[in-house]
């Protein structure tokens, strides 16, 4: 939850986050408090998508990261 809300607020995790990738990082962290297993749940996974996503679609050719 707080590295979802600190790469949404500075708006940067390995490059530069676009508005979508900000809200949708921002919404994931917030539904992450929830108590409800559901709604956890699915937060947890749609914020470890994210993150995959990001990783993954700005890598180059060459990079290993």
């Amino acid at each position: 939850m707080i590295y979802l809300l600190a790469s949404s607020t500075s708006r940067f995790d390995v490059h530069k986050l676009s508005a979508w990738e900000v809200a949708a990082r921002f919404g994931a962290a917030i539904f992450l408090i929830s108590p409800t297993l559901y709604i956890h749940g699915a937060a947890a996974i749609a914020g470890i998508a994210l993150l995959t996503f990001h990783r993954f679609s700005h890598r180059t050719a060459g990079t290993i990261a």
